[in-house]
């Protein structure tokens, strides 16, 4: 086990892993290619899901690290767009806070932090 913590991608043979899966799938660069797109309605729903991946896989040792603060910051660029636009207030808070959970891992917040606030989203990402 790391010293860092319990998380699969502590582990420097994980991490490895991860990132060079990350690469090979290319999905960074599919991310990227979605949240360049001007936001509008149809894309902003694109943007909100490129914006999860960011949300979930961004933790260092999973997003290749020299694309992590370009891909964070670019998404939390194009999410306070989606706000301009958003009209529905459910939604336009539910965007907020996955805007504010991304800006606390481009800030390297401490894992304690993140765990309400990703918390939060699950729970509203799930509710019926």
């Amino acid at each position: 086990m790391s010293s860092m913590g319990y998380a699969p991608w502590y582990d420097d043979i994980g991490a490895d892993w991860l990132e060079g899966t990350m690469t090979k799938a290319k999905l960074p660069e599919l991310v990227r290619e979605i949240l360049l797109q001007p936001v509008n309605e149809v894309s902003l729903r694109q943007i909100r899901a490129a914006a999860f991946l960011l949300i979930v896989l961004s933790a260092p040792g999973i997003w290749p690290y020299h694309l992590v603060e370009r891909d964070l910051d670019l998404a939390i660029e194009k999410l306070d767009e989606c706000l301009t636009i958003e009209k529905d207030a459910d939604f336009y808070e539910l965007i907020q806070k996955e805007r504010d959970y991304l800006k606390m891992q481009r800030q390297h917040a401490l894992n304690v932090k993140r765990v309400e606030a990703i918390t939060e989203l699950w729970r509203a990402w799930l509710a019926p």
